[in-house]
């Protein structure tokens, strides 16, 4: 069965056992919880396709200093395991967050409506809405993580075949 968990809900949903196994952006890093990465997304630049930014084929850094970040949660609460916050601050650009949201379909639908622009992974463009773009930033190697995570005291033979398909 497939069920939808969001950085607010996946830790308990796994200690809980309410789900098996998950797959996480940004891995989950808490007790009883055991990862293994099985990938990574580069990170790109959603906006609304009538923005100028649209009209580049990658984006500076430098040009989204001010504007409005539609942000997702930080990891386990902590500005300092946010990959989008770290590579902000490395590059030295200040983005106001304009709203956070659980999950990538509520950041798409907030850039649609023109509440600001996300920094997402290169996976979210599956589920883009029409009037969304995606754009590279330029010059920025920046990727999320993507791990399997399941509880550590859970023994069973469907991880071994579940990580190897993932």
């Amino acid at each position: 069965q497939y069920v939808e968990l969001n950085a607010v809900n996946n830790v308990a949903a796994l200690a809980n056992a309410e789900v098996s196994v998950a797959i996480c952006l940004p891995p989950i890093t808490h007790a009883g919880i055991a990862t293994e990465r099985i990938g990574s997304q580069p990170l790109m630049l959603a906006v609304r396709a009538d923005s100028p930014l649209a009209r580049l084929t990658s984006v500076p850094l430098a040009r989204l200093s001010g504007l409005p970040l539609i942000g997702l949660p930080m990891p386990e609460g902590d500005i300092d395991k946010s990959v989008v916050a770290s590579l902000l601050r490395r590059h030295d650009v200040s983005m106001p967050v304009a709203q956070r949201v659980e999950t990538m379909v509520s950041a798409l639908a907030l850039v649609l409506a023109g509440k600001g622009v996300a920094i997402l992974p290169a996976c979210a463009q599956i589920g883009r809405p029409p009037g969304v773009v995606f754009r590279a930033l330029r010059h920025v190697e920046a990727q999320m993580e993507i791990a399997a995570c399941w509880r550590s005291d859970w023994d069973s033979p469907l991880i071994e075949p579940f990580l190897a398909c993932a």
